[in-house]
């Protein structure tokens, strides 16, 4: 529908921050846990930060419904927005890993 298209144009010109960021996130949050938890042996993975990224097809949503819920609390209740959904993604993504010392990879 129109709200479906409208975010897709949205998202559309987002897509390449979107991955950047993702990419940033996986260079500065995730490469550090995955090296400080994984064996000896394994310890020096990285990501490959020009071969990381999401593409250049974003995600498309397909259908949007929008419905206004009442949600009580302790003080009484707040109007909320529900949002659902659905989307699809045909992905062009790359995520490169580098494994130093495993031989062959």
């Amino acid at each position: 529908g129109e709200v479906a298209g409208a975010l897709n144009k949205i998202v559309g010109h987002l897509w390449p921050r979107v991955s950047n960021y993702t990419t940033h996130v996986l260079l500065t949050q995730v490469q550090p846990v995955l090296q400080a938890k994984l064996p000896k042996l394994l310890a020096d993975l990285s990501f490959h930060p020009g071969k990381c990224h999401l593409g250049q097809r974003p995600l498309q949503f397909r259908r949007i419904h929008i419905d206004r819920e009442h949600q009580r609390t302790a003080t009484g209740g707040i109007q909320n927005l529900a949002i659902q959904a659905r989307f699809e993604w045909d992905a062009d993504c790359n995520i490169f890993l580098r494994f130093p010392k495993v031989p062959g990879l």
